[in-house]
């Protein structure tokens, strides 16, 4: 059962990295364009549109991934989790269920130290963890850039959603690089996300060996 949450959540993060590859891709594509056309401004929002929608798409698979490693703390909602679509709706069933204090994103850490034979020895949490506020809120503002401007609405201000989508972007990768799961046995899966051109590779650990994550 473990080795099958590991695998389905290695699939997960898998296509996290492949989507912000692709954004991480985008932008250079758009910063090394320096043909100016009178098409360029609109040009530029659609590159900034499709860059969004990644990242709306990685907000979505981050909260996701949560229900393969919580997903024996809900079998009683799998009613509710099939017809479910509403990431807020499924952030506050997961909040419920966690055993761990409302907590249930992945959290980080700073790189195992490993000794010479590559034995994990210690893993270190970091002060600064995703809020799930935090996702939701820029999970609606993307969207508000995804929609065509009702002309009796204010427009979308692009600067300041290019400042939030840069800053999530930065939060996710230095959130999601090292990171540990709470499984519903107690135990913790570590995920590594690697290089771009690497695997996402997982592993498991006991939590008492580990006290500081």
């Amino acid at each position: 059962m473990v080795a099958s949450i590991g695998s389905e959540y290695i699939q997960f993060m898998s296509e996290i990295k492949a989507r912000m590859n692709f954004i991480r891709l985008e932008f250079a594509a758009r910063s090394e364009d320096v043909t100016i056309t009178k098409y360029s401004e609109m040009d530029a929002l659609l590159r900034f549109e499709g860059a969004c929608l990644q990242l709306r798409k990685i907000l979505e698979l981050t909260m996701l991934a949560c229900l393969v490693t919580h997903q024996e703390l809900l079998q009683k909602e799998q009613k509710f989790l099939r017809k479910e679509n509403d990431l807020r709706k499924i952030a506050k069933k997961l909040s419920e269920t966690s055993p761990f204090k409302g907590r249930y994103l992945p959290i980080s850490v700073h790189k195992p130290v490993e000794d010479k034979t590559g034995v994990i020895k210690q893993i270190l949490g970091k002060e600064k963890q995703l809020a799930s506020e935090d996702l939701i809120s820029a999970y609606g503002k993307l969207g508000d850039i995804l929609h065509s401007r009702n002309p009796n609405q204010n427009p979308a201000q692009i600067p300041e959603l290019q400042e939030m989508h840069g800053t999530i972007c930065l939060k996710l990768i230095q959130a999601l690089q090292y990171h540990v799961s709470p499984l519903h046995d107690g135990r913790l899966l570590l995920t590594f996300m690697n290089g771009s051109d690497e695997a996402v590779t997982c592993s498991l650990l006991n939590p008492k060996e580990f006290p500081n994550v």
